[in-house]
């Protein structure tokens, strides 16, 4: 028999599942793929007009940067915990002012921060997993990873 799902529920099914089944590292990376896209995609909506899906687009990215912020892990010690918390607080307050004010300005300095948040966060997953995979026995690679997120 054929499945008669409509495909946005296929498409959130296959999401789920990645999500389910995602280490720690890219699901963080996962997360800033997704506030990235979504800022992207509320910037368009600022410069065409479309408040409503402006507002919508920037919910769901001020959204995942609370999931961020809330599953910042303090194990990693006191100052870089600090560092990334106010980091990403200051990104949340751009997004909550961009959306208020409908500034193109403040959702820029957002953004740039996210995709450099991002960039650095993929380059430092791809050196742990170079890393991990030289590594001459499994317990020592697991003894050398920080998980900066719970």
């Amino acid at each position: 028999m054929p499945d008669s799902r409509p495909e946005k529920g296929k498409a959130q099914e296959y999401l789920e599942v990645q999500v389910r089944t995602a280490t720690p590292d890219h699901l963080l990376l996962m997360l800033l793929d997704g506030a990235v896209r979504f800022a992207e995609g509320a910037r368009e909506k600022l410069a065409r007009g479309d408040r409503e899906g402006k507002h919508e687009l920037l919910v769901k990215t001020q959204n995942i940067v609370l999931e961020l912020i809330q599953t910042l892990n303090p194990a990693i010690g006191e100052k870089v915990y600090g560092g990334l918390t106010g980091l990403y607080r200051f990104i949340y307050r751009r997004l909550v002012e961009a959306n208020i004010e409908e500034s193109a300005q403040k959702l820029e300095e957002a953004l740039k921060i996210l995709l450099n948040l991002r960039e650095t966060w993929r380059q430092a997953v791809a050196v742990y997993r170079a890393e991990k995979a030289g590594a001459a026995k499994p317990a020592e690679a697991a003894a050398q990873g920080i998980s900066l997120h719970a």
